[in-house]
């Protein structure tokens, strides 16, 4: 046992004494005064290469998807101005007449998604390797402004329905008609009066043109007949807007919506602010 221990204590001594010999100090010095500038520079390339990484960043995800959120998201949950809008689309059939055809439009809704300049692959970057829990919450939020947006475009759909049954113009198909009214445009008409802030006094007015008259606001026209019809129309509409446009169902929305956009917009702007990327991915290694 005593022999084991000697021979162990032997073997370190001399391990300690190899180590130790200006030969093997030399040789570790000479690699350390290689080694040591090269990995100085490997990392300063990688801070350097995260530092551009972070920049992009900010100028193609996080600074647009602000403006989005503030130009688009924002006012629409600040009940400013609305989403849906009428859509229109043409259609061609066939007429008695050889080689002509017979266009009209097909008015609908679609909801507008805003303008977006976030480039998907480095937003997909942020998502799986730097900022997972805020995009997390990015997309809950867009989930429940879709369904808010969703609860709008359904009020406006049954007041047009309302509007059809109550005015006898017809609506208006893109051929030359002597009087019309675009339905889904007052539609939205009563729904911004009843519901967006500061609407409520947005009166129609009645613009004569000779026999020809006309139902309009600051925005469009929206029935063009004689005097009889437009002023039947312009009762009809204002009997519709007194009788009340139910909208509490998506008051209900707002409030959460408004508060966590509000974390999300405060917490980009912080982003945008900060120097430290965290998390790796294949721009940095």
């Amino acid at each position: 046992m005593v022999t084991i221990c000697s021979q162990i204590r032997f073997c370190i001594g001399s391990i300690f004494k190899w180590i130790t010999s200006e030969k093997i100090v030399g040789i570790i010095t000479g690699i350390g005064v290689f080694l040591g500038p090269y990995l100085a520079e490997c990392a300063r390339r990688k801070h350097r290469k995260r530092e551009e990484h972070f920049i992009e960043i900010k100028e193609k995800v996080f600074k647009p998807l602000l403006c989005r959120l503030i130009n688009y998201h924002l006012p629409t949950i600040e009940r400013k101005k609305t989403n849906v809008q009428v859509s229109a689309t043409r259609k061609i059939g066939k007429t008695k007449t050889i080689g002509k055809s017979d266009t009209t439009i097909s008015s609908g809704f679609e909801i507008l998604e805003g303008e977006d300049n976030i480039d998907k692959t480095l937003y997909e970057d942020v998502k799986q390797n730097h900022y997972r829990e805020l995009s997390t919450r990015l997309e809950s939020f867009e989930e429940r402004f879709m369904g808010y947006s969703k609860k709008c475009l359904q009020i406006i759909k049954d007041l047009e329905v309302k509007i059809i049954s109550n005015i006898k113009l017809k609506d208006y198909t893109g051929k030359k008609q002597r009087s019309y009214m675009h339905a889904g445009a007052l539609a939205i008409y009563l729904f911004e009066r009843s519901f967006l802030l500061g609407r409520e006094n947005n009166y129609l007015r009645v613009v004569s043109g000779g026999e020809e008259e006309k139902l309009e606001d600051w925005q469009r026209e929206y029935a063009c007949g004689d005097v009889k019809e437009i002023k039947e129309c312009y009762v009809s509409i204002e009997r519709i807007f007194s009788e009340g446009v139910d909208t509490k169902e998506v008051e209900k929305y707002l409030k959460g919506l408004k508060e966590e956009i509000d974390k999300i917009i405060n917490k980009i702007r912080e982003l945008i602010l900060s120097k430290r990327l965290p998390g790796n991915c294949k721009f940095i290694n």
